[in-house]
């Protein structure tokens, strides 16, 4: 396999793992791409496709961060190449996790996954993930819906489960003698939709399932 997708924890996470990868092949051309204003584009593809026509004195490899910001267009040109790689080519890939990349791109790659983001609240989203909380108890569950809408990529989706992690628990205690049973269901649908979005789960489905729980 010349071709990998390295995902989960941060994109300097993955940038340092793609490095370490990289280190250990000895490349002697390192070609990094990373997204302009947003994407990688079909111009920046079809160079590094150029590039890699022309003979290499030895190994050499490509970096792509953040392939999750291909447009379709691009995905498309780049496909051609992890399917039949240059000789001495490795071709690394990073990405939030396996799911924000088309299945094209990952059917053709060897994933390596981080593991689950270590994530700290600062005291500003701690207070705001208990407003969050409050909003979406007392809303209707076309409200809650949509509210899951504008939640981006995985790395954002742990943050707000972390947050409301915290809001709930916060909120237990400062009722702790008239708990309701409702409290400790959607305190154990965080910690699930938690270990959910680790492993890969589709983030949109994990956090329409669990809305349903307010």
């Amino acid at each position: 396999m010349h071709a990998y997708l390295i995902t989960g924890k941060t994109p300097k996470d993955r940038a340092f793992q793609a490095e370490k990868l990289i280190s250990r092949v000895h490349a002697v051309e390192v070609h990094r791409l990373v997204p302009t204003k947003g994407s990688h584009t079909i111009n920046s593809i079809r160079e590094i496709n150029q590039t890699l026509s022309l003979k290499s004195p030895g190994t050499r490899a490509v970096l792509l961060e953040e392939a999750d910001k291909l447009t379709q267009e691009a995905a498309n040109a780049f496909l051609k190449t992890l399917e039949e790689p240059p000789q001495n080519t490795i071709i690394i890939l990073t990405a939030p996790s396996k799911d924000s990349v088309t299945d094209t791109i990952t059917s053709r790659c060897a994933v390596e996954h981080l593991g689950p983001l270590e994530i700290e609240l600062s005291e500003e989203e701690k207070s705001e993930a208990l407003k969050t909380f409050e909003e979406l108890s007392k809303a209707g569950t076309g409200e809650r819906f949509k509210f899951t809408e504008g939640v981006g990529d995985r790395e954002e989706a742990i943050k707000f489960v972390l947050g409301q992690i915290y809001a709930v628990r916060e909120n237990m205690l400062s009722h702790i003698n008239s708990l309701q049973p409702t409290n400790y269901n959607l305190l154990d649908a965080l910690l699930q939709t938690k270990k959910d979005l680790e492993a890969n789960v589709n983030v949109k489905l994990a956090l329409t399932a669990l809305v349903l729980n307010y």
